[in-house]
């Protein structure tokens, strides 16, 4: 099922893969891409489990909104309405990159509904100040287009790249459709956003996933962070870079399947 629900940020694309009011899977992607990045993954993931996906504000086929200012406090509020509007009573939330920072947020706003986090190559802070002050200005004066090339050769080892060009293509045309003016304002959120007090306040044990050769979430920083918080168990993948689902999607699946049926989502 697809649909457009209102979102404090204007109208959010939804697919829901499964019934409304029952528990399910909820995948929150990273910054410039959009719900098409989990599609390998959830198509191997076990029978039974609902699986909802969301392009996040200006990204994908959401629409970008008023111009204002948006924080990371949007972007949750965001995640949250689209749980609500899918009648959905229980979540694993499934976040990558910027994706680990809003559910982690979520998660601990809402320990009532969310009973399950997969934070996939993500850490506490991203990134620094300079780095994305530099791209905020990059994209406000040049746009997408030259961006986008830039983020696809970082997020995916070279080798992988060369032997997977619709992939490259598919990433590609994600970044480079996102809203100019969405984008650089997530940059912004971005230099202040410190999820490490949520991480500590987390009432639940995470399960982290990291790709051996992530250059923007490496493994020793997810080691780290997985180091103080309760209970966290974290796997690095070989030869992964920031995209383990669609670099490796069957490893992603299964994992996931079995964090999922182990916080108790799924039939």
């Amino acid at each position: 099922m697809t649909t457009l629900i209102p979102a404090s940020t204007g109208l959010h694309h939804v697919l829901d893969g499964g019934r409304r009011g029952e528990p399910a899977l909820v995948f929150v992607n990273s910054l410039g891409t959009d719900h098409r990045m989990w599609s390998d993954l959830c198509d191997r993931l076990p029978a039974g489990l609902r699986a909802i996906r969301y392009d996040k504000i200006g990204h994908g086929l959401s629409a970008a909104g008023p111009r204002r200012r948006i924080g990371m406090g949007e972007l949750v509020d965001d995640l949250e309405r689209v749980l609500e509007a899918h009648e959905c009573p229980a979540a694993c939330l499934v976040g990558a990159s910027i994706g680990g920072h809003i559910a982690a947020l979520l998660a601990a706003r809402r320990p009532d509904l969310v009973k399950g986090l997969v934070i996939v190559g993500s850490t506490p802070t991203m990134g620094t100040p300079q780095m994305w002050m530099r791209r905020f200005f990059d994209v406000a004066t040049s746009g997408m287009d030259t961006l986008a090339r830039q983020m696809v050769q970082r997020w995916f080892p070279a080798g992988f790249l060369a032997a997977n060009p619709p992939v490259a293509a598919l990433y590609e045309t994600m970044v480079a459709r996102c809203d100019v003016a969405t984008y650089c304002e997530i940059c912004q959120a971005l230099i202040e956003s410190d999820v490490s007090q949520a991480l500590r306040d987390l009432e639940i044990a995470p399960l982290l996933v990291c790709g051996e050769e992530d250059v923007s979430a490496s493994p020793a920083a997810m080691l780290a962070m997985a180091q103080v918080m309760g209970g966290a168990r974290l796997e690095i993948l070989e030869g992964c870079g920031h995209m383990p689902a669609a670099q490796q999607p069957e490893a992603m699946a299964a994992l996931i399947g079995e964090y999922a049926a182990a916080v108790g989502i799924g039939r």
